[in-house]
């Protein structure tokens, strides 16, 4: 039953969407990430179609990623790992080490330096004034996530106001698929079940409603996974750590599969310049 919902949700959901264009697609962009992943996990695909086009793309990642195992590694070495990790994973997908900013804030904390963050992200903004920006979905539910979204909208919204001309923001899912139909409704989660249910009503709404625009990503799914892979502390369960989390433990896998379907969806913004 799950699966043939499941099945008729995706299948309108791309009814009531549109392909980026190739005007869209040619455009450079910068991502904005909370953790080290997440760029692979919620835009890879686009990143890797952006790259063979010979577009620029600028990755920046907000936090280090600390907590994410922190109980099996110091935080210095987990840090250093997670960055190389990403700066790996980035190469699959054609972005240059250039072109890849870490802010390093600490995972968990970003909240405590949102002014500093929206300084440093309104300049790499100002310096590709005609670029899209990409940003967690305003739905994924983890505080990091979101308070990567304001930052990042707060700051394309004063680039905007600065520059005169608008931008275009385009929100990518990741927690936002922690929901049913995507994932099984387990035995822990039926014990909240009313709101379990809401939350999932609203997110078909949201997905529907508001997931409108899509890119095509098969030509480049191989290239996504692998990219994925190089994020082998989220990935790759170590012999001595049998307790070791990763993300395909998410729901039996059911979780980690939304990111290897056919397209990726964004809910698409454009922040216009006010006139005083």
């Amino acid at each position: 039953m799950r699966e043939q919902i499941k099945d008729v949700l995706d299948h309108w959901a791309y009814q009531r969407s549109r392909s980026l264009t190739a005007v869209e697609m040619a455009a450079p962009a910068v991502v904005f990430a909370p953790h080290p992943d997440d760029e692979t996990l919620g835009c890879g695909g686009l990143i890797a179609l952006k790259k063979r086009l010979g577009v620029r793309v600028q990755v920046v990642f907000l936090t280090d990623g600390r907590h994410s195992h922190g109980r099996f590694l110091n935080t210095q070495t987990l840090v250093s790992l997670r960055q190389s990790e990403a700066l790996a994973a980035c190469a699959v997908l054609g972005v240059n080490a250039d072109d890849v900013h870490f802010f390093g804030y600490p995972d968990h904390g970003l909240h405590e330096h949102i002014i500093d963050a929206q300084e440093r992200a309104e300049t790499i903004l100002m310096q590709m004034p005609e670029c899209q920006v990409f940003l967690p979905y305003r739905r994924d539910v983890i505080r990091d996530h979101l308070v990567t979204g304001d930052i990042a909208r707060a700051a394309a919204a004063a680039c905007t106001a600065a520059q005169g001309r608008p931008m275009q923001l385009f929100e990518y899912p990741v927690w936002f698929w922690y929901h049913w139909p995507q994932t099984t409704v387990t035995l822990a989660r039926r014990a909240h079940l009313p709101r379990v249910a809401t939350a999932s009503l609203r997110a078909c709404w949201a997905r529907l409603m508001e997931l409108r625009s899509h890119v095509a990503i098969d030509a480049v799914l191989t290239q996504k996974k692998e990219a994925l892979a190089q994020h082998s502390t989220q990935m790759v369960r170590p012999e001595e750590h049998q307790d070791w989390p990763i993300l395909s433990d998410i729901e039996s896998g059911q979780w980690l599969a939304c990111f290897f379907g056919e397209r990726e969806y964004f809910h698409r913004e454009v922040i216009a310049h006010k006139l005083s």
